[in-house]
């Protein structure tokens, strides 16, 4: 985040109740981004979609698309520098990212 000093300095001279309405602020955005990337990509997902998503473990991960369900998607994990389909997870729709 680049201007993440600007958010520092007002949360240092904000009131507890001033926090508190930013941090309100912040989640509703967050969560109407979340719920419209959701939309985008339940009716944008199809069986054979290249996607990504981050992983347990922070990491950027790469598969396939098994199959799509109402509110998951069985996506299928590539095994490293290929396409080849190592693991299938159930992965929630909304923290996925289409590829292509």
């Amino acid at each position: 985040m680049k201007d993440k000093h600007i958010i520092n300095t007002l949360c240092e001279t904000w009131t507890d109740v001033e926090v508190e309405e930013a941090c309100s602020l912040i989640c509703t955005e967050a969560q109407k981004r979340r719920n419209t990337k959701g939309l985008y990509n339940k009716v944008n997902l199809v069986e054979g979609s290249r996607v990504s998503w981050k992983n347990n473990h922070g990491y950027i991960t790469k598969g396939e698309v098994i199959r799509v369900k109402r509110k998951k998607a069985l996506v299928g994990e590539y095994a490293v520098g290929t396409t080849q389909t190592v693991q299938t997870w159930d992965i929630p729709i909304n923290l996925l990212t289409i590829i292509d």
